[in-house]
């Protein structure tokens, strides 16, 4: 991503996965997903949200945080933001992975 200037489209069949199945580090201010390895801020859109609460009325977003969710529909973000402001970010970039659909 960084490498094509933004633009995920580039040869992304070739990089990321349809479906990812991750690990939820935090849920509260910041909810960050993880492979073990990197750590991902997600941005849920409210068509994603309304669905996770149609089919879970009995569970929050903050609820899922140390279980495992599996985002079915994604796509990546890549803004400026300030450094000193967003701890997700490095050198005034943040990645955000914009979940469209998931499933814990």
């Amino acid at each position: 991503m960084l490498q094509s200037g933004g633009d995920v489209n580039k040869n992304s069949s070739k990089i990321f996965a349809k479906i990812i199945k991750c690990f939820v580090k935090e849920s509260g201010k910041y909810f960050l997903v993880t492979d073990a390895y990197f750590y991902i801020p997600c941005y849920f859109t409210p068509k994603a949200y309304q669905d996770f609460k149609a089919k879970n009325a009995n569970l929050n977003l903050t609820d899922l945080q140390n279980h495992v969710i599996l985002i079915t529909d994604w796509s990546l973000e890549m803004s400026k933001v300030s450094s000193a402001n967003v701890f997700t970010s490095y050198c005034g970039i943040e990645i955000k992975l914009i979940v469209k659909a998931f499933s814990p």
